[in-house]
């Protein structure tokens, strides 16, 4: 595993580990609802028990649990599927990058969801002071650099076959 996947995946983990701290750290702030959904404008449309809060938590656990074994088998999100030794390594060391730096975007959008559900639950802000913008410019963001890495990783697979293909 490089270096820079490491990172990512450890960064990732750190995020999964924040939330449930952050969640455990306010238990006692929180009353026996918490938001279960909350609009466009940040106010609360849905009221959940109290566990529900460890939802979006559960979620970034399990796309953390999720997309391991793709780092270590990329032909199961694979373009091409009939690969050579050499292409599948090749393969691994772009789509492993691709698929944690995917997972922690992912996560920290959780994460801006999460901290918003705790922060209206214990008290702390008011319904209607949402972090939207800021949520939403994150996920233009986000969709932008999916796109422009998509684009590299389909030139990079490109090349991959064609030197393949000429040897």
């Amino acid at each position: 595993m490089k270096t820079r996947d490491v990172v990512l995946l450890t960064t990732s983990f750190a995020v999964v580990l924040f939330m449930f701290v952050y969640t455990f750290w306010h238990w006692h702030a929180m009353g026996d609802l918490v938001p279960g959904h909350i609009s466009h404008v940040g106010e609360v449309t849905r009221w959940a028990a109290k566990p529900f809060i460890f939802f979006l938590p559960g979620m970034a656990l399990f796309l953390l649990a999720i997309v391991i074994p793709f780092y270590y088998f990329p032909q199961g999100i694979a373009i091409p599927l009939n690969m050579t030794f050499e292409e599948k390594k090749q393969h691994q060391d772009l789509m492993g990058t691709y698929l944690f730096t995917g997972l922690l975007g992912i996560q920290v959008m959780i994460l801006l969801f999460h901290l918003e559900a705790v922060r209206l639950a214990a008290g702390e802000i008011d319904q209607g002071a949402a972090t939207l913008p800021a949520i939403l410019t994150f996920l233009a963001v986000m969709i932008g650099s999916t796109i422009v890495t998509v684009i590299k990783v389909k030139k990079r697979l490109c090349g991959i076959r064609t030197v393949a293909k000429d040897n």
